[in-house]
């Protein structure tokens, strides 16, 4: 799937990721407007700074045009995930007469718009035309208000919660079941003054002219509409559907109404109108009016966008953890980088660059090293916004101990008394005597192993040819009975041990209790087949 900095492809939705940036972005309300295409084929997105007097006329695009493939039936824009600035709704026509609906984040760079599915549900109610998003119930989340033409030539209002996902789901929650003919717009905005949102429908009147009305939303499924709280009754004809828009367009922190409308000559125009204080009886306060906005206008949006200007984001700050910091070869390291913190948003990718120039991502991790040294692990975190940070840990790998250098239990590895441990643990569940360390047996199990990772092999004959128990006789063990258990590419004590336990043969030397003494030897070999090798050597006097 791909997004281009000119195309955003519909019904057949293809969508990518952003680029990074880190340019410093404010709050701004923008006009977004919906074209058709001269050759009729898709549609064109183009944003604006809305116009204002006295200057009253569209200025140059803030972006390049975004091209949309698909039967667009309306756009909406609202912030929904928490985000600086707000995403786009498409709601488009499907087959059989089906909606889908598809939310978009938006993202500014080097002149362009980029857009990355969100979350979409692909059957939603039959024959939507108008949508918008809306604070429409108590929660502090947005919601999806739509309006869909029945048989009989009324509309009725619908309230959905949002999908959270890809392939989700919109849950109806509040809805009016009849709200008149001949409606041409929805918006939303706060248009009492009451930190609400309110719905702000457009509707012809029976002479051809338009009212726009101001209503409370519904609280359930089977609520009605009610009267309006507000109103204009007569705004005038020729008001396009879908061409009502309601923002923020003066910066005033007051929501204003926005009204397209066609004109005889081919041409669209814009006005920009403060919302009613009262209920018909009062004339329309305009801000811009008859701003010549071009030809083949559609559809139109309110849509905040960040804009250059001073940053309201703070950093992440990347946080590593890791256990073991330091140890012998082959040190394997728990990396997690889940402790990172982003204080007004979320962090959504973890990047692990290791000083071989391996690269992972991910919170967390497990990296084995098998060279000794100082090695530094870098983590950057990125958030939301795009802002990140990094973070450096160094994990100190010393060289393994020599295997030919012991004598007792002191110059056993950790992997090694681990093992024994294990070993000892499963001889007293069968109620058998817990074995001895003896360092001759340990000195034969540790020469074996070494000799397997040296050699690539894995086999109870040595390379020179010896057998276990001339091993063990070399090493200066006398024994009266004795056997032996060998492993490879096992990477932990737990696992070797488990292998050996589900192996009749491995398991009846582990568990006879003829043997009193044992020995364990380790040896790691990263270039070798398996890396990982163990012998475990048994034996009584």
């Amino acid at each position: 799937m791909y997004l281009n900095r000119r195309m955003l492809c519909f019904a057949f939705f293809i969508s990518a990721l952003c680029s990074l940036s880190t340019v410093a972005f404010a709050i701004e309300e923008k006009l977004a407007i919906i074209k058709d295409n001269v050759n009729r084929r898709g549609l064109t997105l183009q944003v604006y700074t809305p116009p204002l007097a006295p200057e009253n006329r569209l200025e140059a695009k803030l972006f390049q045009d975004v091209q949309i493939f698909g039967n667009v039936a309306s756009l909406a824009a609202g912030n929904v995930s928490g985000a600086a600035g707000d995403e786009f709704i498409f709601l488009t026509h499907g087959r059989f007469g089906s909606n889908g609906l598809y939310l978009y984040t938006v993202k500014p760079e080097d002149g362009a718009l980029f857009f990355r599915l969100l979350a979409d549900d692909r059957s939603l109610e039959r024959n939507v035309q108008f949508a918008t998003l809306c604070d429409c119930d108590s929660d502090p989340e947005k919601e999806l208000a739509v309006i869909k033409r029945l048989q009989n030539g009324s509309h009725q209002l619908i309230i959905y919660d949002l999908p959270t996902r890809r392939r989700g789901n919109a849950l109806a929650i509040a809805g009016a079941a009849n709200i008149g003919n001949n409606i041409i717009g929805l918006s939303a905005g706060d248009m009492a003054g009451d930190s609400k949102s309110e719905l702000v429908i457009a509707q012809k009147n029976g002479n051809g002219t338009v009212r726009v009305e101001i209503y409370s939303p519904p609280s359930s499924l089977s609520d009605s509409l009610g009267p309006p709280l507000l109103s204009y009754s007569d705004l005038g004809r020729d008001i396009i559907p879908d061409g009502l828009a309601v923002g923020d367009f003066d910066n005033d922190s007051e929501d204003e109404i926005a009204l397209v409308r066609s004109l005889k000559n081919g041409t669209y125009s814009l006005d920009i109108l403060k919302a009613p204080t009262a209920f018909e009886d009062e004339a329309p306060v305009f801000i811009a009016s008859d701003v010549n906005i071009g030809q083949n206008v559609a559809k139109i949006t309110a849509f905040k966008i960040k804009a250059a200007g001073p940053s309201f984001n703070q950093p992440p700050q990347a946080v590593i953890n890791a256990n073991p910091q330091k140890g012998p070869l082959p040190l394997t390291v728990t990396l997690d980088g889940s402790n990172s913190q982003d204080a007004d948003g979320f962090i959504q990718h973890y990047r692990w660059e290791f000083d071989n120039g391996q690269i992972i991502t991910g919170p967390n991790l497990e990296y084995t090293y098998d060279t000794p040294g100082a090695h530094v692990v870098t983590l950057t975190v990125i958030d939301n916004e795009n802002s990140k940070d990094s973070t450096q840990i160094t994990i100190e790998v010393t060289e393994a101990a020599n295997n030919n250098d012991t004598t007792d239990s002191q110059n056993l590895l950790p992997a090694e008394q681990e093992l024994i441990k294990l070993i000892n643990q499963e001889r007293q569940k069968h109620n058998l005597a817990s074995l001895k360390i003896h360092s001759a047996l340990v000195a034969a199990a540790k020469g074996h192993s070494k000799d397997m990772a040296q050699n690539n092999f894995i086999s109870h004959r040595g390379s020179n040819g010896s057998s276990p128990f001339t091993r063990m006789a070399d090493a200066g063990y006398r024994f009266r009975t004795a056997g032996e258990n060998v492993a490879a590419g096992y990477s932990s004590p737990q696992a070797v041990l488990t292998g050996w336990m589900n192996s009749p043969g491995h398991r009846r030397n582990i568990l006879n209790a003829s043997y009193c003494e044992l020995g364990v030897g380790y040896a790691y070999q990263g270039r070798s087949t398996y890396r990982h090798y163990w012998t475990l050597t048994l034996g009584c006097r």
